[in-house]
């Protein structure tokens, strides 16, 4: 009927907004299948239509800014991941996986930042993150600031004692 009436009014066929987050949810689990298969590009393609239908789609964001960091594409991850940030700034995983693409684009203070926040809203929220410590701390390693990446090698294997890129992480930063 919303269609008919736009038809009758203007002239034109518009989707409803219910419409569209139904479309761009059918887009995102398309993407999701194809990310799980490691075809990034159609991913993209998937992820790019749910954001179209749905511009406020936050998890869209991250999906395909994890598809473009897959493809090394980090710049772009970035972008995706600070939208995702901008439409919910409590999205830890959003400020986990930006923090990533900060670090292998040799970023360790931006990636140290976005490991911090994230470790900040994983803890107001449900829990501690072992990742995100063992992740700070690797940025902490890279900069050399050893005492800090055995603080947080440790927390992570508090969190997780079976952690073993912890563990090893931590016997590296020790012999500095």
């Amino acid at each position: 009927m919303n269609i008919v009436k736009n038809i009758l009014l203007y002239g034109i066929a518009v989707d409803s907004p219910e419409q569209n987050s139904k479309q761009a949810k059918v887009h995102f689990d398309r993407g999701v299948e194809f990310q799980e298969e490691r075809k990034y590009d159609l991913a993209i393609e998937e992820y790019t239509e749910a954001i179209r239908l749905d511009p406020d789609y936050a998890n869209a964001y991250l999906n395909r800014g994890n598809s473009y960091f897959k493809k090394g594409d980090y710049d772009q991850a970035i972008t995706d991941f600070t939208e995702a940030i901008r439409l919910d700034p409590n999205y830890a995983e959003a400020y986990r996986l930006r923090g990533n693409s900060y670090f292998y684009k040799g970023d360790n203070d931006q990636a140290i930042t976005d490991y911090t926040e994230t470790i900040r809203l994983y803890t107001n929220v449900y829990t501690n993150d072992e990742y995100a410590y063992y992740s700070r701390g690797l940025a902490h390693q890279a900069i050399g600031n050893y005492e800090q990446a055995i603080k947080d090698f440790e927390t992570a294997l508090k969190i997780d004692p079976n952690y073993t890129e912890a563990k090893t992480n931590l016997e590296e930063a020790l012999k500095n």
